[in-house]
Order: C-alpha cells, then structure tokens, then sequence
C-alpha cells in the first residue's frame, strides 16, 4: 500500500472522501485549496459564465416544449461560437454537450430534433447511451473533432474532459445539490488553442471566455411560482461556485443569470483597451429566409423539401440567425466612454457604480498628517565599528568557554566502542580526540556568512576580536604544559583562532541577534507614502461606525471578507484597489479594506474600547505590507513588523498628543523579541495578546504573561503608555 495519497479535483466532496481514507486505511487528508480568481487568472478556467433558465408565463408554460427549445438555442449559441472562432483564426471545433434524462430513447430523441430542428449532421453527433457512464469512451468522442455534438444521460461530472466545449445544455431535470459545479466543470477550462491566440497580456474576448449553461428543466414543479422559485434556486446555486450573478430578460422569455458584465467601462480609467483580433460577426439573414413551420422547424419551407436533402442550405441559413438577445436599457447602451475621471467627484460617483461605499479619511486630526513616520534600514557603508563592537560584547557563557579551550587544545573526549566479533562482547573507552581544525573554521565561516551586511573584512574582525579575548585563557593552559611542550607566540595565536572559530559555531544566533541590533539603533525614521483619501469596501457588507478611527468606520473582519467575491462581479472588483490619481496637478490616493486590514472580534472589542477611552484622540488599524503603513525595524530578524494599532493619545490631559504603537500577537515568544527595539519618536510599541476568545493580556518583556486588559477601563493602557513615552518628538 502506498504511503501517501495525491488527489486533485475540482469539485471536492469531503464526507465521501473521508469515507474512503477510513475505508483504505489511511490517515486524514490534508487539504490545499487554489481560488478560482487564481485559475482564471492562469486561463484555465473561463472567465464569465452564463445559466439560461426559461421563466415563462402561466400560460407559455403549457404550451411550450422547453426540451427541443434550449436544444435549439445551445446550437445556436455553439455556431455563434464557431464564428467567432473563425473570426478571430482560431482552428478549434467547439462542442455542444447535451445532458438528457434517464429513459431508452432520450438521448435518439436529442439526436433526431438537433438533426430535423438544428440540421446537424448525423456524422457531426457523438453519443453515449448507456446508463452507466463510461468516461474513457466519452473523453474518445470528446476529443473527436468530427463531432460537434455530444448527448449523453449520465452526470456531466463524470470525469471527461472536454476542454473545446463552450456551451452545456441539459434538459434532465434539476434535482442534484452538487448539479451546478457539475455543469461548470464541464464548461469552464479554456482550450488550449485559445490560450495560444490570446497570450498575456491580450485579453481573451468575453465572447470566447465565457461558459454557457442552458437549463431547460429548472422548475420541478408546475405553475408560475414554482418556476420561478425553481430558478431563483438555480442562481443562488451557481452563485455560490462562481461569484455574484445578475439577472437579465432576453426577448425570448428566458432569463439569463451571468457573471458577464453588460455595457461595462473600461476597468480602470487609465488602462489601455486590450489588443486581441477584432472577431467579427458574419452577416446575417432576414428573418423570414428560413421559412420556418409551425412547429418550428427550420427547415420546412413552402415547397415542402424534405430536410435531408436540403441539409447545406439548411446549415448556412440555422448559422446566421441571429441569437436570442438580451433586453438593455437603452440610456445604458448609449453611455459614452470616458478615458479619465475629470474630479474626485467622478470617480466617487464611479466607485458607487461599482457597488463601493467610499470612506474618506478625516481631516483636521491633532498630530496626523498626509503621512505616518516609518521605519528604514540604514545603508551601512562600514561595518567594521558594529562588527567589533558585537564581538567585543558578546556573552560567552563559561561552559562554551571551557569547550573552546577544550576544542583548540584536542582535549574534547568522546565514547570509543570495541566489540569482539566472534563472541559480540564489548567495551567503551573515554578517549580524547583531535579537533579538524579545517572543518572548525569552514563551519565558522558559514555562521558568519549569515550574519546581516556583513563582508569578508567584518569576518576578520570579529573572528580576531574574539580571538584576543580566549588568548588569556589559551595561555594559561599552555603555560601548565611541560617546557619541551610550550608553544611559540604564533602557535598560542592559532590556537586561540581555533578556539574563537568554537565560539562563533556555538553562539551563531546570539551573534546574529547581536548585529541586528546594533543596526536597529541606526534606523531611519522617514515619512511612509501618503495615507489614502479613500479607503473602499463592498457597500452591500456595512461596516460599523466608529468615533475616532481616522476612516470613521471599524476595519472589516475576515468573515466581511470571504463575502466579498460573492458579492460582487469580478469585474467590479478591479476597482477594488489601491491606486493614485491625480485631480488639477494634486495627488490623490484611494485604498481599500483587504486582508492586510482584517481583524478578529477580539481587536474589534479592543478598537470599540478605544473608540470610549478619553485620552484616545485617534485611533488607525496599521495595515502589513502597505507602503503608507508604520514598519518597525526588528532587533534580531532581518525583517520589519506592522504593529496593529496606531493610536494618538495624551498621556495626560495638559500633554500633547503623541502617537504610539499597540501591537495584538498570538505568539508571546516573538512579542518579547519585537520588544528588543523602540521606534524613536513612537517610544516602545507595547504588546497585547489573545488569552481564550473573550479576553487580552499584556506581554512583559520577557514573553510572560502580564496583568488582563479590561475592556471597559483602559487606565492599565494609559498608565503602560505614560511608563514607555518617548523623551521627544521630531514629527
């Protein structure tokens, strides 16, 4: 039996899975998921979808036979599709899937109206009867590029795959939860010739990403209101695998639920149209020239030809009927486009459009500018101060000490095993044993390596610095040696080397740290980019209000958050950026609430707490990795870290404002090594930490936990704040 198991699938089922590892005998799985922003993105998957369901009348519900009508429509849309293929000179072959119901004769049935209604060519139609789904023999027909057509009874989710296909239409009634990511998984992968005619950067023209699903048994029940609860329950099904769907009438009655924006402008002012081939569409015929029956037939015209002897004119004539449109609004379509918003005003009023509430940042706050104070790095030129300065102070505990005497001098002992082989009895020996000195060095070598900015000439110092601090000690050892062992000056200095290299080896993190620090010391305080304008969130999410965060509201949870792509279009949500314009030479930023933002509901007490503290004259959730964000040098890492609140407060009622650090961390260990460093200007950056859902508590320097923060007095923050103020300000 295998030791591990790799499954990939797009349409995860996890109680099922989970009964099969226990049935196999294998552990729990462990899951890694990739979003489908992520996969349309790579143009595996199409882009846009769209579900036709026929919501009709009383009265068109009885007399209407939806089965051969969404027969009749996919085909339609699928020639539609080979056009535009042809158009834009792609050599690719779409396919119809045709989904049919359970029964001996359904899927002869579907082959005989797409053959009598549609004039497809009997050759052009692949089947699969059997109730039993056979995905080899299905991927063969899918594949076949002779065939334009493929029916079949089973589910869509079968495991074929058929990438040509652009458009599923079903005509077996909809009772099947998982029915919608069936259907799309079937519809949604992007050929690969597509992929090729539109490489990045082109965009591939929505005409040719979207996936088309037609429905024609989407009311289970009869009446008006069934069909329509019916299909309601089809969007919010569909929604929930893809993102927010619309709705949209088509003059034939049916309604369209798509992702596919309409009548959209450009995504963002300023990007350039996308260049792809222009796909042209082919003339069209009047509607009267295919002569349809009553019945409606397409190809029965008044002299009575019989079809199959009429089966090319009947193509070309069923190709250029025009498709079933969709009903706009007529000031819509005419809405010029506009290159550049002219004022903020117009982009507000945009954003709005979009379906985003702007939330502007206050103006007029004690102490808070266009920009927040951050931290820098310094560029050192010369380290060779820091270097020995870090050396120089660095604590070598007495047992690394006694071990690199030991080490330098081959005095280290270690176990020698002898076994008897005939009889298996043995013994050990404590031996001492000779130090690789090559080996000792190459080992040190590698420590300092690690060590940050640091060069070849810092590497000697230290190494030289510690050196003369072991030399005493090496001495006095080889001062006790008999006088035919004493050793020469350069002889005691190669030895203390060896015994330096020791030191490094074993204290490789303390170095580290240690240099970190120092170069913390030298931090650049600099001004961060400007604060955004605007920050923008979804208006269908509603933020709480607050008093005195700068934006006026709490940030968005990370609940808020997974609601977001459900919520909007994709397209829509391209406007949810950050992105700098500029209104009459003035710059002017707009941001918006991503998960560098989100909290918990425990910093959302924490902030609703500030919102009431009387000495809090303003308060900023400091996102991570923002260019306009607050970083802190770190004293013992290479990185920065973004403490969580920015508060402004006066420790005293005749003080002047001043802004200080609050940082929320899980791990108490990495708080008391954040701590080691305090921003100048800012003063220490005090830590608070989860403790059960319902409660915070400080972090004392040292990582252990401190007294429980009160969330309905916060005096212990003001006395902590009053304790680590810094001694001035430069802001």
């Amino acid at each position: 039996m295998a030791d591990y198991m790799i499954m990939a699938t797009a349409t995860p089922k996890d109680d099922r899975l989970n009964e099969f590892l226990v049935h196999a005998g294998y552990s729990a799985q462990v899951s890694f998921a990739v979003s489908r922003d992520e996969v349309v993105q790579a143009r595996l998957n199409k882009k846009y979808i769209e579900a036709v369901v026929y919501n009709l009348g009383e009265t068109m519900a009885h007399i209407t036979d939806l089965r051969r009508t969404v027969l009749r429509q996919s085909w339609k849309r699928n020639l539609k599709i080979k056009q535009n293929l042809t158009a834009a000179g792609i050599n690719l072959q779409p396919l119809l899937l045709v989904q049919v119901a359970n029964g001996d004769k359904t899927v002869d049935e579907a082959e005989n109206d797409l053959i009598r209604l549609c004039g497809v060519r009997p050759e052009a139609i692949g089947k699969h009867s059997s109730d039993e789904p056979d995905p080899v023999m299905m991927a063969a027909i899918a594949n076949d590029t002779t065939k334009q057509v493929l029916i079949f009874k089973q589910s869509a989710g079968t495991g074929f795959d058929a990438p040509r296909a652009f458009v599923l239409a079903s005509t077996k009634p909809v009772n099947d939860a998982d029915f919608a990511m069936q259907f799309i998984g079937r519809v949604m992968r992007v050929a690969r010739p597509v992929r090729d005619a539109f490489g990045k950067p082109k965009a591939i023209p929505a005409d040719l990403n979207t996936a088309y699903v037609y429905l024609g048994k989407a009311q289970a029940q009869a009446g008006f209101e069934a069909a329509v609860k019916a299909s309601t329950d089809v969007k919010n099904q569909l929604e929930g695998q893809t993102e927010k769907l619309v709705t949209r009438q088509t003059v034939s009655g049916a309604v369209v639920y798509t992702n596919r924006p309409d009548n959209q402008e450009p995504f963002f002012y300023d990007m350039p149209e996308p260049a792809y081939p222009e796909v042209k569409s082919l003339p069209l015929a009047e509607a009267g020239a295919t002569g349809l029956g009553p019945q409606g037939s397409l190809f029965n015209n008044a002299t009575g030809t019989d079809v199959n002897t009429a089966a090319d004119d009947a193509w070309s004539s069923f190709a250029n009927e025009p498709l079933d449109e969709v009903v706009t609004n007529p000031v819509a379509s005419t809405r010029v486009r506009r290159k550049d918003p002219a004022s903020q005003a117009e982009l507000i009023e945009e954003l709005g459009k979009r379906g985003l509430q702007v939330y502007p940042r206050k103006i007029n706050l004690a102490k808070l500018g266009r920009s927040l104070k951050t931290e820098e790095k310094p560029e050192l030129d010369d380290m060779s101060e820091i270097s020995r300065a870090v050396a120089a102070r660095l604590v070598i505990a007495e047992p690394v000490r006694v071990m690199a005497i030991k080490a330098a001098l081959n005095r280290i002992k270690e176990i020698e095993r002898h076994t008897e082989l005939t009889t298996g009895e043995g013994y050990t020996e404590e031996i001492q044993v000779f130090t690789d000195r090559s080996a000792l060095a190459r080992e040190a070598m590698a420590a300092l390596r690690e060590l940050p900015q640091a060069e070849e000439e810092d590497y000697k110092i230290i190494v030289q610095t510690l050196a003369s601090r072991l030399l005493s000690a090496i001495n006095d050892e080889v001062d006790n040696l008999p006088d035919a062992s004493q050793l020469n000056e350069a002889e005691r200095t190669r030895l203390s080397r060896d015994a330096a290299h020791w030191v490094i080896r074993k204290c490789e993190q303390e170095l580290r740290e240690a240099m970190f620090s120092e170069i913390a010391k030298r931090a650049k305080l600099v001004d961060a980019k400007p604060l955004p304008d605007v920050m923008v969130f979804p208006s269908s999410i509603t933020l709480e209000a607050s008093s005195k965060n700068i934006y006026g509201v709490l940030p968005p949870t990370s609940a808020d958050g997974e609601l977001v792509p459900q919520r909007m279009l994709m397209d829509d949500r391209l406007w949810l950026a950050d992105k700098n314009y500029t209104f009459e030479d003035n710059p002017y930023s707009q941001g918006h609430f991503d998960g560098a933002w989100f909290g918990n509901n425990l910093e959302n007490r924490f902030s609703k707490a500030l919102d009431r503290a009387n000495f809090v004259v303003w308060w900023h959730r400091n996102p991570r990795n923002k260019p306009y964000a607050v970083r802190v040098v770190r004293a013992e890492h290479d990185n920065y870290f973004y403490p969580d609140f920015v508060v402004c407060v006066k420790h005293n009622p005749a003080d002047e404002p001043m802004q200080r650090l609050l940082e929320t961390k899980e791990d108490t260990k990495d708080a008391s090594r954040k701590s080691q460093h305090s921003p100048e200007n800012y003063g220490k950056v005090l830590f608070l930490t989860p403790d059960g859902k319902e409660r915070m508590r400080w972090v004392n320097d040292d990582g252990s936990l401190g007294d429980t923060l009160d969330f309905e007095d916060l005096d212990s923050v003001l006395d902590k704040l009053a304790l680590t103020r810094p001694v001035e300000q430069h802001f």
